[in-house]
């Protein structure tokens, strides 16, 4: 299970890179936040040709949450981004389904006013094909990183490295300062509103 219902505007449409002569693009998506502010810039990626939406446009959009991995300058990053078609959601936007096996979990920990939390990574694979009319099946590792508060994060702090679970949230961004070159840098999680331990 990986799926994700999100709305907002369109911004900053340009080309990612290409596979197999098929052109990908990729944008960000700007939709309300945590406690009624905006959302940095939420990536998304998609088929050039799936695109029908022109910059600034309203959308409403399902996909998959993927991560992706690159290296430059001998630093390594890790961008979490929607993939989609542009199909309609048929789940209420803004919500995250997904699960997976716990691959890193951090302590407990408290934020400066108590309230308790942690981070943790689900490892989700996706089995898709590359195109509709491609009956070949590949799997797609992703990585995506998650936070918990309050009481669900002492339960989720109960929980073992490679237990399988599945999370209800939403996916945020949230900038925070490197601490090799103090760079102020975006990231994306889910923050997890319910989670249930898979057999």
């Amino acid at each position: 299970m990986n799926n994700i219902a999100i709305k907002g505007h369109i911004r900053d449409i340009e080309f990612s890179h290409e596979v197999g002569n098929i052109e990908y693009n990729k944008a960000k998506i700007i939709c309300p936040g945590i406690n009624g502010k905006e959302d940095d810039l939420l990536l998304v990626r998609f088929k050039k040709y799936c695109n029908k939406y022109q910059e600034g446009d309203y959308v409403e959009l399902e996909g998959n949450l993927r991560s992706y991995s690159t290296k430059e300058n001998n630093k390594s990053t890790v961008e979490i981004y929607i993939f989609t078609y542009f199909d309609l959601p048929e789940t209420p936007c803004g919500e995250v389904h997904i699960d997976g096996r716990i691959c890193k979990m951090d302590n407990l920990n408290s934020t400066y006013k108590g309230k308790k939390y942690i981070h943790f990574i689900l490892a989700n694979n996706i089995y898709t094909t590359s195109s509709k009319l491609d009956k070949q099946i590949s799997k797609i590792n992703s990585y995506i990183p998650c936070t918990a508060y309050g009481e669900l994060a002492e339960e989720i702090s109960k929980l073992n490295i490679s237990d399988i679970i599945e999370v209800h949230g939403e996916f945020h961004s949230h900038t925070y300062k490197r601490k090799s070159d103090k760079e102020i840098m975006l990231a994306h999680e889910v923050v997890v509103k319910s989670f249930s331990l898979e057999s």
